[in-house]
């Protein structure tokens, strides 16, 4: 998944400190095209191409890219946990900690104003193994 971010080594770092994902190649793919790619540590299959917006209209789109609907969503055992700590990082929260069916959720920002919702799973056999687990 690509998303437009204002700050690529900000984006960089917050995805780090946030929720641990790890530099997968960071480098220009064409002349004065610098791209950051990130992923959850340990995960090669999944990750987050963060291009820095440079027009007028990427500009319009940072944070906005989905209509309205959360850009990601990520997985944790701990969700109680994950939001202490990432509120204690000054992570803005959209909508606060629900349930639904025995699943948590809540829903952040990151620094670029992109949508992520976090959620925990009833039980870990409701979690297919491709889903990216956030490990704080």
């Amino acid at each position: 998944m690509t998303i437009l971010v204002h700050d690529l080594d900000e984006a960089k770092a917050f995805y780090r400190d946030a929720f641990g994902f790890e530099t997968l190649f960071d480098g220009d793919v064409a002349p004065g095209l610098r791209t950051v790619h990130v992923g959850p540590h340990g995960e090669r299959g999944a990750g987050l191409w963060l291009l820095e917006a440079t027009t007028p209209a990427s500009l319009e789109r940072v944070g906005a890219q989905t209509g309205g609907e959360p850009t990601l969503v990520l997985y944790t055992d701990d969700l109680a946990g994950e939001l202490r700590r990432l509120e204690s990082l000054a992570l803005s929260v959209v909508k606060p900690l629900a349930s639904s069916n025995g699943a948590g959720f809540v829903h952040v920002l990151d620094n670029s104003g992109n949508e992520i919702v976090l959620a925990q799973l009833p039980d870990d056999e409701a979690r297919p193994a491709s889903y990216a687990l956030i490990e704080g």
